[in-house]
């Protein structure tokens, strides 16, 4: 860092609210330095938790470099603290500022005094030590997803504010599958048939494309068509369906409430599942990590009442289905989710499958994989993959015909 950086307050960006958490840290740093960089404290986070199994050398040496850099060891103490008051930390969050140039494991360094905090929350919930490892290791893991991108070890601030979620203990890995304790963002309803247990879901506001798409990140050229519409009285619910493409029908439909129950509203608690890139995405290593999760919630999380599985994802697109091959794991997938649209750009795709973003010369997209190959083709030919919302109702899951 050069001797022009100043160490001030606010801290690139972050408002007076922290000037006292500001003022402590350059006090502590003063008399102490950053402890989360000593060797020794480091040594003892990986023998109690397991937290470097792959990288240990390289996080003590990426330490010490940054202990040489006082100004920017200073403001890693400030942040270290700084994240202590949860609520006001992730309001302002996207005010933190990570030299990736000069030190790309500096938000890594950042979050370790948390690393404990999520190991000791699932220890006590008497999470099985295989749950525990694998949760924990998240934040090792976000460093080889860094690898990808960037071809060196770090992290960026798209994954350091993944991991609060882990700071935070709202998320589980489990298996093949990750899930995080949300509730559900989207303005839907989920109604269930009181008799034969189908489901509909409905698209409750938000202005549509003709195609039923959110008009708002829709491409030039589609402009709003209709708004999605939903009311409740005392007899029925009236509103727009979710159609089985994922898009947001036009007509209003009626459904009784002699027929129809309401389960799942904007706001309910979902688990809301995320796909790691490893491993194969199979039907039964799937139903696996759905049922599993279903039992740990149940035992060590009784005060939380979890309402459905929720996803949002380019995985979620029936666009796909012009790409894959019919029998294809990531159709299957998706066929489980009641699909919606959400907003969307098309960016989903190249972030998780290029490992790019925002990227406008297709030409440049790499060409490795099958799927990338004809990704790309949809693309330099003026098309996209939109992401999509998917909702799927734990009875889908512990039906015994599933599998």
């Amino acid at each position: 860092m050069s001797e022009s950086f100043v160490f001030s307050t606010p801290f690139f960006g972050f408002p007076e609210d922290f000037s006292s958490v500001a003022a402590a840290a350059r006090e502590e740093y003063a008399k102490k330095g950053a402890f989360f960089l000593e060797k020794d404290y480091l040594l003892e986070v990986h023998r109690r938790y397991g937290a470097f199994p792959r990288t240990l050398e390289e996080v003590l040496a990426a330490a010490d470099a940054l202990k040489k850099d006082r100004p920017m060891a200073e403001y890693a103490l400030f942040l270290v603290r700084a994240m202590k008051d949860r609520t006001l930390f992730k309001k302002y969050i996207r005010c933190a500022v990570f030299p990736e140039d000069i030190h790309p494991m500096f938000a890594f360094l950042c979050l370790v005094p948390y690393i404990g905090i999520t190991y000791e929350d699932l220890e006590r919930r008497g999470l099985p030590q295989d749950i525990i490892d694998q949760t924990v290791n998240q934040y090792e893991d976000c460093l080889f997803v860094y690898e990808k991108r960037f071809d060196r070890l770090g992290l960026n601030m798209r994954y350091f504010s993944h991991l609060q979620e882990y700071v935070d203990c709202e998320i589980l890995n489990v298996d093949r599958l990750r899930y995080g304790f949300s509730p559900l963002a989207y303005p839907l309803r989920l109604l269930r048939h009181r008799r034969d247990g189908s489901y509909v879901l409905l698209v409750c506001e938000g202005e549509m494309t003709a195609e039923g798409l959110v008009a708002k990140t829709a491409p030039e050229g589609h402009p709003v068509a209709f708004s999605a519409f939903f009311e409740e009285t005392e007899h029925c619910y009236r509103g727009t369906p979710a159609l089985p493409n994922g898009t947001c029908s036009r007509e209003i439909v009626t459904y009784n409430k002699e027929d129809y129950e309401l389960v799942l509203q904007q706001g309910d608690l979902c688990l809301a599942t995320h796909i790691h890139p490893y491993g194969e995405l199979s039907r039964e290593a799937c139903m696996a990590s759905y049922r599993r999760v279903l039992n740990l919630v149940k035992k060590h999380y009784p005060e939380l009442h979890f309402k459905a599985f929720s996803c949002h994802s380019w995985m979620m697109s029936p666009e796909l289905s012009e790409v894959m091959k019919p029998g294809s794991k990531v159709l299957d997938f998706q066929s489980f989710y009641l699909r919606h649209p959400v907003p969307t750009r098309g960016e989903g795709v190249l972030n998780f499958v290029f490992y790019l973003k925002g990227i406008d010369d297709y030409t440049k997209l790499p060409e490795d994989t099958s799927l990338q190959r004809a990704l790309k083709q949809r693309y330099l030919a003026g098309g996209r993959l939109n992401e999509y919302g998917g909702i799927m109702p734990f009875d889908r899951v512990t039906s015994s015909d599933i599998l």
